[in-house]
Parts: C-alpha cells; structure tokens; sequence
C-alpha cells in the first residue's frame, strides 16, 4: 500500500512501481515467496 501511494506523487507512477520492484527483486532474492506476495499488492489500482 505504501508504494502505491508514493507512486502517486510521481510524474509515472507505472515506473516508479516497476522500478520499486527491481529493487525489491534485487533485496528479496533469497525469499522468492515473500517477494511474490509483495510484488503482488504493489499492482496498480
């Protein structure tokens, strides 16, 4: 929810989301199911 919300302050809130996830990809590499379960709520509304 939270990055949903920051996205929306940014001129593309698509790409700060996509970018959002890269990271969180790159932080969660070890723990695939907690990445899934995150990168699946950051799914713009």
């Amino acid at each position: 929810a939270c990055l949903r919300q920051v996205s929306q302050v940014y001129e593309d809130p698509h790409d700060f989301l996509v970018a959002a996830g890269k990271e969180l990809a790159i932080l969660l590499s070890g723990n695939f199911n907690q990445l899934k379960a995150i990168l699946g709520r950051i799914v713009p509304t």
